[in-house]
């Protein structure tokens, strides 16, 4: 699990492929990756800061 202590960070969707699609934009304070913590299962989706 990951917290964004400052800037913010894209998660995306089939990032760098042809229909990749931006889920939306996580600012401070926000986390990101507890769903695979939880279930024991690798991301579907790709965080990029920005």
């Amino acid at each position: 699990m990951y917290k964004i202590i400052s800037g913010k960070a894209a998660v995306y969707i089939n990032y760098g492929e042809k229909n990749e699609y931006l889920l939306g934009i996580l600012s401070e304070q926000q986390c990101f990756g507890e769903l695979g913590i939880l279930c024991h299962q690798p991301s579907i989706y790709t965080v990029v800061a920005v």
